[in-house]
């Protein structure tokens, strides 16, 4: 297991993910989220977005996978909580991680509808 595959997994172990805002040693100063539905976001605007996010949901890591220890694909499962519309829903999502200088640069937020746009990192 490589040095940044363990950053990766890191960054979205159970105990960090509800705590994001104690991630900032390991991103970049120029750290930048990517969503469908956020756009893009520095690093305390992403701690924000995701607090938010937790409330109403239970994230499972299902896959970290890379070809070239660069660039990393998180396949995870959502399942909506707390009373929302889509109680008990389930979705599938694929993150895109990139590591540069032993750091987190880009986080990216897809589907997994949309795996064949997550390709390439570089």
């Amino acid at each position: 297991m490589s040095k940044n595959y363990r950053l990766v997994e890191y960054f979205v172990s159970e105990f960090y993910r509800d705590k994001p805002q104690e991630l900032e040693h390991i991103v970049s100063p120029t750290f930048v989220f990517k969503s469908p539905v956020s756009g893009e976001l520095n690093f305390a605007q992403y701690v924000e977005c995701v607090l938010s996010y937790f409330e109403n949901s239970e994230i499972n890591i299902d896959n970290i996978s890379s070809k070239d220890d660069v660039g990393f694909v998180v396949d995870s499962t959502t399942e909506l909580k707390n009373n929302t519309a889509a109680y008990g829903q389930k979705i599938s999502n694929k993150v895109k991680i990139v590591v540069k200088n032993d750091l987190i640069e880009v986080v990216e937020y897809g589907f997994a509808t949309l795996e064949a746009e997550i390709i390439e990192f570089k």
